[in-house]
């Protein structure tokens, strides 16, 4: 009872104390005084006496602070995140972790009041969040702030919930770029018109971070749903698979058995120990408190082995797969064809999903690897060599060029 009182009062304090500190950080907030946490970039954390306590305000770093003035001074100019960020690396100038630039860390300090001297407070907190404004030295006028935030959301995306989001991408987390090992996102040229995909690296940080190429999404995904569709989609590929599948499962209900006959053999000994246990209790040659604990234990014991022994039998009873006809065989594959064919990207994918491990992009090539061995020569993996093609920059703008791109990528393979 002691005991729990105390955990009681623990539970009481520590949510009295945290009310205490939220409370104590908004009203030291509500004053202007920054509430802790790392300083933004550009800024550094001065203390302050206020009254008997030592509170903080920020000031400009003399290093930093010119960074962020130049950010916003080349996006009012008309440039973009990424070449900002591009701009920064090539100068040298890393973020505060000593990495490279990226656009979206760009994007934060461009959206972030703090530096036109407004305090933001609690935006998280589930109350209305306090602001004060003049709150530190600013290192950018109003106007230049207001300014910049107007450009970057005439030039941003729609924005959509995550959970309305769908990639109408086919490969979406299945491809990678075999020179850095990025994931390949995809992105679309002319107004959404053309569609590629690009190793992540080199569309956040430029072509000096991974020179990853364009390629197009209807070449990529075709040739390989072809692929997928010549091993899978067939009658006597599916008749194989189904073959192999039954050999697995009779192999596995043979293994079952086994171990059934081994769990038997365990409940039928513990019967025989359990048995000579009782008669000892009946001779009296032993007493019942200096056999009860191992009448106990041998007791638990059985219990055990007859729950395995249930599932075991349960599984075994379960129905043996059998291979079905050939008329079976060809509604399965019909089927699956108007899977990949008319059904929505998620069920694509998630087919895909089931037979493709993931794909490897390189410069002159490309693997596949397979969950499961493909036949008819149980492939596992497979490289398909694809013929070089120039593309410096963007995507090409025009339908003649992406009809060309398409004829220049035409694939030759090899198997492995």
């Amino acid at each position: 009872m002691l005991e729990g009182i105390i955990e009681v009062l623990d539970e009481f304090y520590s949510a009295n104390l945290a009310q205490d500190v939220t409370r104590g950080m908004r009203e030291s907030a509500s004053r202007g005084y920054f509430s802790g946490g790392k300083p933004p970039y550009g800024y550094n954390i001065n203390k302050v006496r206020d009254g008997h306590k030592m509170r903080s305000t920020l000031v400009p770093n003399p290093i930093t602070a010119p960074v962020v003035m130049r950010m916003f001074g080349e996006c009012q100019s008309g440039k973009g995140t990424r070449e900002i960020a591009r701009g920064l690396d090539s100068d040298g100038i890393t973020t505060p972790n000593g990495k490279r630039w990226v656009g979206t860390a760009v994007l934060r300090i461009l959206y972030n009041e703090a530096y036109i001297g407004t305090l933001v407070w609690g935006k998280r907190s589930g109350e209305d969040p306090v602001r004060v404004e003049n709150a530190w030295p600013p290192l950018i006028d109003k106007d230049t702030f207001y300014k910049v935030n107007s450009f970057l959301k005439s030039r941003g995306p729609k924005i959509v919930h995550p959970r309305r989001t769908v990639s109408e991408y086919l490969f979406s987390g299945l491809m990678k770029c075999g020179t850095c090992g990025g994931a390949m996102s995809g992105h679309s040229a002319k107004s959404g018109q053309f569609f590629y995909y690009r190793c992540s690296n080199a569309s956040k940080r430029g072509a000096e971070a991974c020179p990853g190429r364009w390629i197009p999404k209807s070449w990529i995904e075709s040739f390989v749903i072809d692929k997928i569709r010549n091993y899978i989609l067939s009658d006597e590929n599916i008749l194989e698979l189904v073959q192999l599948t039954t050999e697995d499962m009779e192999e596995s209900l043979g293994t079952e058995r086994q171990t059934l006959r081994m769990i038997e053999k365990q409940v039928a000994d513990v019967d025989m120990r359990l048995e000579h246990l009782y008669d000892a209790l009946e001779t009296r040659s032993f007493s019942a408190e200096e056999l009860a604990p191992r009448i106990r234990k041998l007791q638990s014991k059985r219990a055990e082995l007859m729950v395995k022994k249930n599932q075991a039998e349960t599984y075994l009873q379960s129905d043996i797969v059998t291979v079905p006809d050939l008329q079976i065989v060809q509604d399965y594959a019909d089927d699956l064809k108007a899977l990949l064919g008319s059904s929505p990207i998620v069920e694509q994918r998630t087919f895909l999903k089931t037979f493709i491990e993931g794909i490897e992009m390189r410069e002159n090539d490309f693997t596949v690897d397979y969950t499961l061995p493909m036949p008819p020569n149980n492939l596992k993996s497979e490289v398909f060599g694809v013929l070089p093609f120039d593309m410096n920059g963007r995507p090409c703008r025009s339908r003649t060029c992406d009809t060309l791109i398409k004829s220049q990528i035409s694939p030759s393979f090899s198997l492995h």
